[in-house]
Protein backbone atom coordinates (compact mmCIF):
# COMPACT_ATOMS: atom_id res chain seq x y z
CA UNK A 1 0.00 0.00 0.00
CA UNK A 2 2.82 2.37 0.91
CA UNK A 3 4.69 1.90 -2.39
CA UNK A 4 1.50 2.09 -4.44
CA UNK A 5 0.51 5.34 -2.74
CA UNK A 6 3.90 6.99 -3.33
CA UNK A 7 4.08 5.95 -6.99
CA UNK A 8 0.58 7.28 -7.56
CA UNK A 9 1.38 10.59 -5.88
CA UNK A 10 4.53 11.09 -7.98
CA UNK A 11 2.83 10.55 -11.33
CA UNK A 12 0.95 13.85 -11.42
CA UNK A 13 3.88 16.23 -10.78
CA UNK A 14 6.07 14.24 -13.19
CA UNK A 15 3.43 14.55 -15.89
CA UNK A 16 3.20 18.30 -15.28
CA UNK A 17 7.00 18.61 -15.50
CA UNK A 18 7.00 16.72 -18.81
CA UNK A 19 4.35 18.96 -20.36
CA UNK A 20 5.97 22.13 -19.00
CA UNK A 21 9.41 21.04 -20.26
CA UNK A 22 8.02 20.71 -23.78
CA UNK A 23 6.59 24.22 -23.54
CA UNK A 24 9.79 25.67 -22.05
CA UNK A 25 11.81 24.41 -25.05
CA UNK A 26 9.22 25.24 -27.70
CA UNK A 27 10.70 27.92 -29.94
CA UNK A 28 7.23 28.93 -31.11
CA UNK A 29 6.10 29.72 -27.56
CA UNK A 30 6.28 33.30 -26.33
CA UNK A 31 8.84 34.33 -23.74
CA UNK A 32 6.04 34.69 -21.18
CA UNK A 33 4.77 31.17 -21.91
CA UNK A 34 8.27 29.68 -21.58
CA UNK A 35 8.90 31.52 -18.31
CA UNK A 36 5.55 30.33 -16.96
CA UNK A 37 6.48 26.76 -17.90
CA UNK A 38 9.82 27.06 -16.10
CA UNK A 39 7.96 28.32 -13.04
CA UNK A 40 5.66 25.29 -13.12
CA UNK A 41 8.69 23.00 -13.35
CA UNK A 42 10.26 24.62 -10.29
CA UNK A 43 6.97 24.36 -8.41
CA UNK A 44 6.61 20.65 -9.17
CA UNK A 45 10.24 19.95 -8.25
CA UNK A 46 9.59 21.56 -4.87
CA UNK A 47 6.47 19.43 -4.55
CA UNK A 48 8.38 16.22 -5.29
CA UNK A 49 11.12 17.27 -2.87
CA UNK A 50 8.49 17.74 -0.15
CA UNK A 51 7.06 14.28 -0.88
CA UNK A 52 10.52 12.69 -0.69
CA UNK A 53 11.21 14.42 2.63
CA UNK A 54 7.92 13.07 4.00
CA UNK A 55 8.76 9.53 2.88
CA UNK A 56 12.25 9.75 4.43
CA UNK A 57 10.77 10.98 7.71
CA UNK A 58 8.03 8.34 7.67
CA UNK A 59 10.47 5.48 7.07
CA UNK A 60 12.82 6.45 9.88
CA UNK A 61 13.53 3.43 12.04
CA UNK A 62 11.59 3.61 15.29
CA UNK A 63 14.87 2.96 17.13
CA UNK A 64 16.54 6.00 15.57
CA UNK A 65 18.03 8.39 18.11
CA UNK A 66 18.23 12.13 17.63
CA UNK A 67 19.61 15.05 19.61
CA UNK A 68 17.60 17.60 21.54
CA UNK A 69 19.39 20.86 22.31
CA UNK A 70 18.36 23.80 24.47
CA UNK A 71 17.56 26.57 21.96
CA UNK A 72 15.81 29.93 22.15
CA UNK A 73 12.31 29.28 20.82
CA UNK A 74 11.82 32.84 19.56
CA UNK A 75 14.99 32.62 17.51
CA UNK A 76 14.08 29.17 16.21
CA UNK A 77 10.61 30.29 15.07
CA UNK A 78 12.12 33.38 13.44
CA UNK A 79 14.59 31.26 11.48
CA UNK A 80 11.86 28.83 10.38
CA UNK A 81 9.53 31.62 9.24
CA UNK A 82 12.36 33.28 7.31
CA UNK A 83 12.70 30.05 5.33
CA UNK A 84 8.95 29.58 4.81
CA UNK A 85 7.87 33.13 3.95
CA UNK A 86 9.27 33.28 0.37
CA UNK A 87 7.26 30.22 -0.66
CA UNK A 88 4.17 31.57 1.09
CA UNK A 89 4.57 34.88 -0.76
CA UNK A 90 4.57 33.01 -4.06
CA UNK A 91 1.21 31.53 -3.07
CA UNK A 92 -0.23 34.93 -2.03
CA UNK A 93 -0.30 33.79 1.59
CA UNK A 94 0.73 36.27 4.30
CA UNK A 95 2.06 35.24 7.70
CA UNK A 96 0.75 37.11 10.75
CA UNK A 97 2.23 36.80 14.24
CA UNK A 98 -0.56 37.56 16.71
CA UNK A 99 2.08 37.79 19.43
CA UNK A 100 5.80 37.17 19.74
CA UNK A 101 7.10 33.65 20.38
CA UNK A 102 8.39 33.35 23.95
CA UNK A 103 12.11 33.93 24.35
CA UNK A 104 12.47 30.69 26.30
CA UNK A 105 14.98 27.92 25.83
CA UNK A 106 13.32 24.62 24.92
CA UNK A 107 14.79 21.16 24.35
CA UNK A 108 14.22 20.71 20.62
CA UNK A 109 15.65 19.22 17.47
CA UNK A 110 15.48 22.24 15.14
CA UNK A 111 15.52 20.26 11.89
CA UNK A 112 12.63 18.03 12.89
CA UNK A 113 10.61 20.85 14.45
CA UNK A 114 11.05 22.87 11.25
CA UNK A 115 9.43 19.91 9.47
CA UNK A 116 6.32 20.37 11.63
CA UNK A 117 6.05 24.04 10.69
CA UNK A 118 6.69 23.23 7.03
CA UNK A 119 4.00 20.53 6.92
CA UNK A 120 1.40 22.66 8.71
CA UNK A 121 2.15 25.71 6.55
CA UNK A 122 1.96 23.55 3.43
CA UNK A 123 -1.45 22.22 4.44
CA UNK A 124 -2.70 25.70 5.29
CA UNK A 125 -1.56 27.22 1.99
CA UNK A 126 -3.14 24.39 -0.01
CA UNK A 127 -6.41 25.04 1.83
CA UNK A 128 -6.27 28.62 0.51
CA UNK A 129 -5.56 28.29 -3.23
CA UNK A 130 -6.55 31.91 -3.84
CA UNK A 131 -4.37 33.21 -1.03
CA UNK A 132 -5.08 34.18 2.55
CA UNK A 133 -3.42 34.52 5.93
CA UNK A 134 -1.68 32.07 8.22
CA UNK A 135 -1.80 33.35 11.81
CA UNK A 136 0.40 32.17 14.66
CA UNK A 137 -0.31 32.52 18.37
CA UNK A 138 1.92 31.52 21.29
CA UNK A 139 1.12 30.92 24.94
CA UNK A 140 3.04 29.63 27.94
CA UNK A 141 0.96 27.71 30.48
CA UNK A 142 0.99 24.48 32.47
CA UNK A 143 4.76 24.16 32.01
CA UNK A 144 4.38 24.04 28.22
CA UNK A 145 4.68 26.39 25.27
CA UNK A 146 1.55 26.28 23.10
CA UNK A 147 1.94 27.12 19.41
CA UNK A 148 -1.23 27.55 17.31
CA UNK A 149 -1.17 27.82 13.51
CA UNK A 150 -4.46 29.00 11.94
CA UNK A 151 -5.59 29.52 8.34
CA UNK A 152 -8.45 31.21 6.48
CA UNK A 153 -9.45 28.06 4.60
CA UNK A 154 -12.75 26.17 4.70
CA UNK A 155 -11.75 24.10 7.72
CA UNK A 156 -11.80 20.33 8.13
CA UNK A 157 -15.10 18.42 8.49
CA UNK A 158 -15.81 16.80 11.83
CA UNK A 159 -16.22 13.42 10.12
CA UNK A 160 -12.52 13.13 9.22
CA UNK A 161 -10.96 14.72 12.29
CA UNK A 162 -10.73 11.59 14.42
CA UNK A 163 -8.19 9.92 12.10
CA UNK A 164 -6.59 12.97 10.51
CA UNK A 165 -3.22 12.20 12.13
CA UNK A 166 -3.22 8.63 10.80
CA UNK A 167 -0.81 7.79 7.98
CA UNK A 168 -2.28 7.88 4.43
CA UNK A 169 -5.32 9.91 5.53
CA UNK A 170 -5.79 13.11 3.50
CA UNK A 171 -8.43 15.81 3.23
CA UNK A 172 -8.62 18.25 0.34
CA UNK A 173 -5.22 17.18 -1.04
CA UNK A 174 -5.79 14.81 -3.98
CA UNK A 175 -2.06 14.71 -4.70
CA UNK A 176 -0.73 14.46 -1.15
CA UNK A 177 1.02 11.49 0.42
CA UNK A 178 -1.23 11.42 3.47
CA UNK A 179 1.90 11.33 5.65
CA UNK A 180 2.35 14.97 6.66
CA UNK A 181 0.18 15.12 9.77
CA UNK A 182 1.22 11.68 11.01
CA UNK A 183 4.81 12.89 10.73
CA UNK A 184 3.92 16.04 12.69
CA UNK A 185 2.38 13.94 15.44
CA UNK A 186 5.39 11.67 15.74
CA UNK A 187 7.83 14.56 15.86
CA UNK A 188 5.85 16.43 18.51
CA UNK A 189 5.36 13.27 20.59
CA UNK A 190 9.10 12.59 20.32
CA UNK A 191 9.51 16.04 21.89
CA UNK A 192 7.16 14.91 24.69
CA UNK A 193 4.41 17.23 23.49
CA UNK A 194 0.94 16.92 21.97
CA UNK A 195 -0.73 18.13 18.77
CA UNK A 196 -4.42 18.53 17.95
CA UNK A 197 -6.89 20.25 15.63
CA UNK A 198 -9.59 22.78 16.53
CA UNK A 199 -11.86 25.19 14.69
CA UNK A 200 -10.02 28.38 13.82
CA UNK A 201 -11.22 31.80 14.94
CA UNK A 202 -11.92 32.68 11.28
CA UNK A 203 -13.56 29.38 10.46
CA UNK A 204 -10.48 27.64 9.09
CA UNK A 205 -8.30 24.96 10.65
CA UNK A 206 -6.27 25.66 13.79
CA UNK A 207 -3.50 23.23 14.71
CA UNK A 208 -1.98 23.54 18.17
CA UNK A 209 1.10 21.73 19.44
CA UNK A 210 2.79 21.86 22.81
CA UNK A 211 6.43 21.65 23.84
CA UNK A 212 7.37 21.13 27.49
CA UNK A 213 9.46 23.62 29.40
CA UNK A 214 12.81 22.07 30.32
CA UNK A 215 13.54 20.91 33.84
CA UNK A 216 16.16 22.84 35.78
CA UNK A 217 18.44 19.81 35.44
CA UNK A 218 17.98 19.61 31.65
CA UNK A 219 21.38 19.19 29.95
CA UNK A 220 22.29 21.43 27.03
CA UNK A 221 22.19 18.42 24.70
CA UNK A 222 20.69 14.97 25.06
CA UNK A 223 19.96 11.98 22.83
CA UNK A 224 16.51 10.41 22.82
CA UNK A 225 15.01 7.49 20.94
CA UNK A 226 12.27 8.30 18.45
CA UNK A 227 8.89 6.59 18.46
CA UNK A 228 7.12 4.80 15.63
CA UNK A 229 3.98 5.49 13.63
Amino acid sequence: RFTRSIVHDLKNPLNIIGIAADMATNERATLEMRESARGRIRQQINRISSMVNEVVEFTRNSNTTFVLALLDYRQLVGDVLADLRPNMNLRSVSVDLLNEPPAIKLAVNPERLARVFSNLFGNASEAMPDGGTISLRFEVKNNHVFTTIMDDGPGIPEAVRHNLFTAFVTHGKPNGTGLGLSICRRIIEDHRGEIWLENGEKGGAAFTFTLPLPASSQPERMEIKGGGY
